[in-house]
């Protein structure tokens, strides 16, 4: 097998079931440990080794952690060029976090970004995690619709019709989610860009623009040998 048909094989298998719980937040994550835990046996499977790799850079004030994760052949030479496969990720460290030692809030930078890069590389489920910054949008507007039907119901308001095509369509969502996902920008990044919360409230007029410019950031990435 070459070094795609190898990492096809442990993507399909790997298991990585969410078995941590937190019990303030009552949810079940997985954290990059177990990913590595799960994935070992199928490396030595396949004769693979994977390798991560942190940098930090400093973005203004701002200091980022860049995890890379490589897939590496481990039956062919390492001066072959077709031996690996890479993916990426970034996690920004905060400013401060209460009770934290600053060695601690580095480490968990690390640890959230390589996750995230083992996410990419292999193909691990990509549902809202509770370590988001998608899944606490959701959550919090979750919580809004919940705290407005516990009011009293008021008269409804008079809604123009015009209203009604304001916002992009279900079909028009999923055409930009499925782009999202050959872009490799995530929902939270776009709903950034756009300064909206959620997004099925992008304006309708901004579908067609939005769309093109994902098309063109998928085409530059391909020229780039990204897929």
């Amino acid at each position: 097998m070459n070094v795609y048909e190898k990492l096809a094989e442990v993507q399909f298998s790997l298991n990585a079931p969410k078995n941590r719980q937190n019990k303030f937040g009552g949810y079940s994550y997985r954290s990059c440990e177990d990913i590595l835990e799960a994935v070992k046996p199928l490396l030595k499977k396949v004769k693979a080794t994977i390798i991560l790799k942190d940098s930090i850079y400093q973005i203004g004030d701002r200091y980022y952690v860049h995890a890379e994760a490589f897939f590496i052949d481990t039956e062919k030479p390492r001066d072959e060029i077709l031996n690996m496969v890479a993916a990426d990720a970034y996690a920004r460290e905060p400013e401060e976090k209460k009770g934290t030692d600053p060695a601690q809030i580095s480490g968990a930078s690390s640890s959230y970004a390589r996750k995230y890069a083992l996410n990419a590389l292999l193909l691990v489920d990509d549902l809202k995690d509770p370590d988001t910054d998608e899944y606490k949008i959701e959550q919090d507007a979750k919580a809004a619709k919940a705290e407005k039907a516990k009011k009293p119901a008021k008269e409804a308001p008079k809604v123009d019709a015009s209203d009604l095509d304001k916002y992009v369509t279900d079909e028009q969502l999923k055409t930009l989610e499925m782009l999202l996902s050959r872009a490799d920008v995530t929902p939270a990044k776009f709903c950034q860009i756009y300064n909206i919360t959620l997004m099925s409230e992008l304006e309708a007029d901004k579908y067609e623009s939005a769309r093109e410019k994902l098309e063109t950031a998928i085409k530059v990435k391909e020229k780039k040998g990204g897929n």
